[in-house]
């Protein structure tokens, strides 16, 4: 087996947690390999785009794309990507195993010339390529440029791309499901400040690691307070925080303040499923400003709850216990009250009875 680059293994590590890192793993292959340019593209069968493509209608450029010139990316994304030969054949020759294009569509056989000469006029001829994701009717690829074809600067980028694609596949991977992961919880919060619910997810240490367009305003307001790189975050003292688990969260700094109390629902938040109760929890904070315990955090967290946990919810609300909740959804005894815990956890409450009497509290 061949000798792993460790360089380009820590890089890649580090463009799982930041997409902006695949800039520096594209510039450290075309460093270490013949190849001249690199892009990451996303394929369908019908055209051609740029994974983030927002960004580059915007700006004409991306991390995803190096090696070329401000002006052949210009005319590449408005004139080309829609008939990239290249991206046409990899319709029929899937590129599962890297892939030497030319061998599969070669240059000197196209009938439209326009793409090909795009690439000669920057000193390209030719590309090996492979997928690193693919779901139904789209694939990612990656595509790194040779100035040749027919060289051995072909087989050493080969060679290396063969050693390489299940590192680069599984990294490009987990990096798109970490964003979407990370795109789900700020849909989730940004759907409070539809409701002006100013909410926050603080780490266990109490820095600031996600929040919504209502939470910046409590800042201007004086309830919370940054200091650090890390953005910890500082309460005032009129913050009165409740939550069944309330008493587990890190004692968070505080500073003075003059106005009417702060009720916050303060509830354990899992960041890490993996490893859920061995590493220490980060927690989801609701505000509400104004006096007494906060009353529509039910409101805001069933978004948060899955079907089955709505139907026990209701059931509760409605008066049934437990048990007869479970038996009116068609669940076992024993799964009820796991379904029932994970609203309470979610809701931040105890039990049913101060589930009611919130809801009664809020009429």
């Amino acid at each position: 087996m061949k000798t792993l680059d460790s360089e380009l293994v820590r890089l890649v590590f580090q463009a799982v947690r930041n997409p902006e890192k695949w800039q520096q793993v594209l510039q450290h292959v075309i460093g270490v390999t013949p190849a001249k340019a690199a892009i990451i593209t996303l394929r369908d069968r019908k055209t051609c785009q740029i994974v983030n493509d927002d960004a580059l209608e915007r700006e004409y450029h991306s991390p995803l794309i190096q090696g070329f010139p401000l002006e052949a990316v210009v005319y590449y994304l408005e004139e080309l990507r829609t008939i990239d030969p290249w991206a046409a054949a990899q319709v029929s020759h899937h590129p599962h195993l890297p892939t030497i294009m030319s061998t599969i569509c070669h240059p000197a056989e196209a009938s439209d010339r326009l793409f090909f000469d795009w690439l000669e006029a920057g000193g390209l001829r030719d590309t090996v390529a492979f997928e690193l994701d693919r779901f139904p009717g789209h694939w990612t690829a990656i595509n790194l440029f040779l100035e040749h074809y027919d060289t051995d600067d072909s087989k050493t980028l080969l060679d290396y791309c063969n050693t390489h694609a299940s590192v680069l596949r599984e990294a490009w991977q987990s990096s798109q499901h970490v964003i979407r992961c990370r795109q789900a919880g700020q849909a989730a919060l940004n759907s409070l400040s539809d409701s002006a619910v100013p909410t926050c997810i603080v780490t266990h240490s109490g820095d600031l690691y996600l929040s919504n367009d209502a939470f910046q305003d409590l800042q201007a307001q004086g309830v919370v307070r940054f200091s650090g790189p890390s953005r910890r975050v500082s309460l005032a003292h009129n913050v009165e925080i409740t939550g069944s688990q309330a008493q587990l969260m890190p004692d968070m700094p505080r500073h003075e303040a003059t106005d009417s109390t702060v009720a916050v629902q303060a509830s354990p938040f899992e960041i890490d499923p993996l490893y859920k109760e061995k590493k220490e929890r980060y927690w989801l904070l609701r505000f509400q400003l104004g006096n007494g315990r906060y009353r529509e955090t039910t409101s805001y967290a069933l978004g948060l709850l899955t079907v089955q946990e709505r139907q026990i919810f209701d059931a509760i609300c409605a008066g049934d216990s437990v048990q007869a909740a479970g038996q009116k959804i068609g669940i076992q005894r024993s799964r009820a009250f796991d379904v029932w815990a994970n609203v309470k956890s979610k809701l931040g409450i105890s039990n049913a009875h101060e589930l009611r009497g919130i809801l009664a509290g809020s009429r």
